[in-house]
């Protein structure tokens, strides 16, 4: 089994250097040439599902490059951004020391509280990539 990992295209939020988890942000027309390019890497695959998180820039990332109607991608939750709380739209070089070292060395700085943990992030994708390994 090959599994392709991609992230979505840019977004406005992203050019502007903004955080940006959970909140909807569409892609911008640079993240939209970003998928088109991708998808000429991989022109010679046949992807036997296309599967992407619930935001509306991931599932259009994923139909762009795997060549589906966005209503054919099959959407997982539990591959969703990491949630950054209240840090969301959040300058990046404006977070605070707190954010500003867990972002950078998460494993010796606690999370703020309303960002979600490493842990949650992790047994929640291991979930997800356990589960396709086990349908192979």
């Amino acid at each position: 089994m090959n599994i392709y990992l991609t992230r979505h295209g840019q977004t406005n939020l992203n050019k502007d250097r903004l955080m940006q988890g959970r909140i909807e942000e569409p892609l911008n027309e640079t993240g939209r040439q970003q998928a088109r390019e991708a998808a000429k890497s991989v022109e010679n695959v046949k992807f036997d599902a296309v599967i992407a998180s619930p935001l509306g820039r991931a599932r259009e990332t994923a139909s762009i490059i795997g060549r589906v109607p966005i209503d054919e991608v099959i959407v997982d939750d539990r591959i969703i951004e990491v949630d950054f709380g209240v840090y969301e739209r959040c300058p990046y070089g404006k977070m605070g020391p707190k954010m500003t070292l867990y972002w950078a060395v998460p494993e010796i700085f606690p999370r703020p509280k309303s960002v979600e943990s490493i842990d949650s992030m992790v047994k929640r994708s291991s979930s997800f990539l356990n589960e396709l390994v086990s349908r192979d």
